[in-house]
């Protein structure tokens, strides 16, 4: 249950950062391209990613006590 619950904010967390990334990066396109650029879907890629490191560090703390 502790890790269904790390992954659910990894998860949150990295939507969180990929929306704002992926502004970021929209953003300097403008500035230096002037024409968006970025990565499609990549608070979905991060939200994965986050989740999957929150499982796995999550597993790790565990195990260790």
């Amino acid at each position: 249950m502790k890790i269904l619950v790390w992954v659910l904010l990894g998860a949150a967390a990295g939507l969180i950062f990929g929306v704002l990334l992926s502004e970021f990066i929209a953003l300097a396109g403008m500035l230096v391209a002037k024409e968006p650029v970025g990565v499609k879907f990549l608070p979905l890629y991060l939200a994965v990613a986050f989740a999957a490191i929150a499982a796995l560090v999550a597993a790790v703390r565990g195990r260790g006590r």
